[in-house]
C-alpha cells in the first residue's frame, strides 16, 4: 500500500473537460410559444455581447451585398438589404423594450454605452459608397425595371435615406 505502480505514474492525468460557458439566450432561436423573447433567461450582461455579434453580422451582410459582382437587381440589392440585420433588429428590439418598459441602472448604463455604437453602424452602412451605388443604379433605372408599386417605393425609400445621409456628398 502507498506505492503508485510505475504504469500509473506514466499516464497523463485525465483531461476534465472544460464546462461551456452558458449559451447567450439573445443569440440562440427561441423555441417559445409565438416565438417570443425567452424574458427568464435574459439577463443585462447578454446584451453587449449579443448586440457586438449583430453589429458584426449585419456589417458582413451589408458587405456581401455592396460587393455582389452581379449587376445591381431588386433582389439582390434591395431586397437583400431589406432582410439583413434580422438578428441586430431581433437583439435591439428586445434590448429597447425591455430598457423603456422596466428601465434599471444597468440597462440605461448598456444604452449610454451602446448608442453611440448604433449611430457608428448606421453611419457606416448610410456613407458605404458601393452599396450606394448599387441603389443609385437601380434608382436610376426604376422606369425601365418591372417593379410593383411597393417595390417602387421601397427603393426611393432607401435612396432617399442614402440621399439624406449623405451619400451623395463629395469627400
Amino acid at each position: 500500500y502507498g506505492k503508485i505502480p510505475l504504469l500509473m505514474k506514466s499516464k497523463p492525468a485525465a483531461r476534465v473537460p472544460k464546462r461551456e460557458p452558458p449559451k447567450n439566450p439573445l443569440l440562440t432561436r427561441w423555441k417559445t410559444p409565438f416565438n417570443l423573447p425567452p424574458f427568464d433567461k435574459i439577463e443585462p450582461r447578454h446584451f453587449k455581447p449579443a448586440l457586438e455579434v449583430a453589429f458584426r453580422t449585419h456589417l458582413a451582410e451589408i458587405k456581401a451585398i455592396s460587393s455582389n459582382p452581379a449587376k445591381p437587381s431588386f433582389a439582390n440589392t434591395i431586397l437583400a438589404l431589406e432582410k439583413s440585420g434580422s438578428d441586430l433588429d431581433r437583439v435591439a428590439g428586445v434590448f429597447f423594450n425591455l430598457e423603456s418598459a422596466n428601465s434599471t441602472p444597468e440597462l440605461q448604463a448598456i444604452a449610454r454605452e451602446m448608442s453611440p455604437r448604433f449611430a457608428k453602424h448606421e453611419t457606416q452602412i448610410s456613407l458605404d459608397q458601393k452599396l450606394f451605388r448599387r441603389v443609385d443604379d437601380l434608382y436610376q433605372r426604376r422606369d425601365k425595371l418591372d417593379l410593383t408599386d411597393e417595390q417602387r417605393r421601397v427603393l426611393e425609400r432607401h435612396h432617399l435615406s442614402f440621399v439624406r445621409a449623405g451619400a451623395k456628398l463629395s469627400s
